[in-house]
């Protein structure tokens, strides 16, 4: 239902809030399951319990991390937000984080995004990237698609490029999945998506002949374990292995103890963060 919601009427914040409130659900049947005072019997019957539920559910694995669809979806709101504040270097590191929930979003909204964010930021590396994936995505299963794809031309000739023209080619990408019906033949599918994948590729070659992609991504963070350095966005430590946390306020990674943690979702944010909204 939430993935409906998003991508087919285009309300993220629907489907966020579908997405918590089926976390919340799932959170609330499990509890139930495991309340049991102890026992060989009350240990059979969880059990059985158990598998019943498994049963009824079919093994939807939506279910094993529930919480995870609202993140995707949070966060993609949150890169928007950011992005249209100005902040475009929180916007990127938002955007960076979204490229762990591509399985959940839809891969052109997040890499069309993570490019914009980028090149505001002037990170011709990681934009250049962003770019590659754009130009690599597939077409999708027609019981799948979410749309026409229309994508405005980005003026002028030549080797320049502006801001203006790349703020409306990749806009109109982040915009063009409400614009159109779905594709009634897998041919015509195949012909839009050849055409959006040239120009994807005409706009890279505007931006990297004055721009090359040389940019260094540096680890600006250090591990709160190890002390090793982390981008901003990492979910993992690549040095020791330790898994980090979001803020869910600004899209970093944790790095200190000085953080809130929800009694209901388990979701952190820095304390000087979520004061801002306190009532």
């Amino acid at each position: 239902v939430s993935t409906q919601s998003t991508w087919e009427q285009q309300k993220p914040l629907r489907a966020k809030q579908l997405s918590v409130l089926a976390a919340l659900e799932i959170d609330k049947q499990r509890r139930r399951l495991m309340d049991t005072k102890g026992g060989a019997k009350d240990a059979q019957s969880l059990m059985d319990a158990m598998v019943q539920h498994d049963s009824v559910t079919g093994h939807d694995r939506n279910l094993d991390n529930a919480w995870r669809w609202a993140e995707a979806y949070h966060f993609f709101m949150l890169c928007q937000r950011q992005l249209y504040d100005g902040n475009a270097d929180a916007a990127m590191i938002t955007a960076m984080r979204l490229t762990e929930y591509d399985d959940i979003l839809d891969e052109l909204e997040v890499y069309s995004v993570l490019a914009l964010t980028a090149y505001y930021n002037k990170n011709w590396g990681a934009c250049s990237k962003a770019f590659i994936r754009l130009e690599a995505l597939e077409t999708k299963p027609q019981e799948e698609d979410d749309g026409g794809i229309g994508v405005e031309g980005g003026g002028g000739g030549g080797d320049s490029v502006t801001v203006p023209q790349v703020d409306r080619m990749l806009h109109s990408l982040n915009t063009s999945l409400s614009k159109g019906g779905k594709s009634s033949h897998a041919k015509q599918m195949e012909e839009e998506i050849e055409g959006m994948r040239r120009k994807f590729e005409d706009l890279a070659m505007k931006i990297f002949i004055r721009h090359p992609p040389n940019h260094v991504q540096q680890a600006k963070a250090s591990c709160p374990s190890c002390q090793g350095p982390i981008y901003e966005w990492a979910s993992q430590c690549p040095g020791c292995n330790t898994t980090l946390y979001a803020c869910v306020v600004t899209g970093r990674t944790i790095t200190t103890n000085n953080y809130y943690t929800c009694r209901t979702c388990k979701h952190r944010a820095y304390d000087n963060e979520i004061y801002k909204f306190k009532i």
